[in-house]
């Protein structure tokens, strides 16, 4: 069953879908330089809207 599994979601993987991809380290990295939190992209709640981000506590501003 766990070998089914594993091919199943081998035959689903697409190509350039890596998390740590240069784009998004180029996008962390620039958010950075201009003091936004790059985990909320400087908008201090999550992607839904609903929660105040963890990481900056929501007030969009980097924590360096």
């Amino acid at each position: 069953m766990a070998e089914y599994d594993m091919n199943k979601g081998l035959n689903k993987a697409r190509p350039g879908t890596m998390v740590s991809d240069k784009k998004d380290v180029k996008e962390r990295e620039r958010l950075l330089k201009e003091g936004k939190c790059p985990d909320c992209r400087g908008m201090g709640k999550t992607p839904d809207g609903l929660y105040s981000c963890a990481k900056c506590n929501g007030t969009g501003k980097s924590a360096q």
